[in-house]
């Protein structure tokens, strides 16, 4: 990808590298709306990195680009029963006769 973004003007174009080197537009923001968008900031009182954040979202609606999956996984439990983890896996344990307590 590369981004186009004149220094005098508050339009900026998004491209993507084809395979063989062209380039093919995918998205453009006209200097309408950002006007409109920094009249609100200067409102509502929004830094840089909350505008950063509101215009990827709403580049990547507009091209309907998914989230990226997570890269992590929830937080484990605290306390999980042997016995949930055997039924999960679908394992019975097997204790000797001495062992089992009455």
């Amino acid at each position: 990808m590369q981004v186009d973004a004149p220094s005098e003007s508050d339009e900026f174009t998004i491209y993507e590298v084809e395979a063989d080197g062209s380039y093919k537009q995918v998205y453009k923001k006209t200097s309408d709306a950002l006007r409109h968008e920094k009249k609100d900031d200067k409102e509502t009182g929004i830094r840089e990195e909350q505008l950063i954040v509101t215009t990827l979202k709403q580049v990547t609606g507009d091209l309907n680009i998914r989230p990226a999956p997570r890269i992590y996984l929830d937080p484990l439990r605290e306390v999980i029963p042997l016995d949930e983890i055997f039924s999960t896996v679908g394992l019975h344990p097997w204790l000797p006769e001495q062992a089992m307590v009455p």
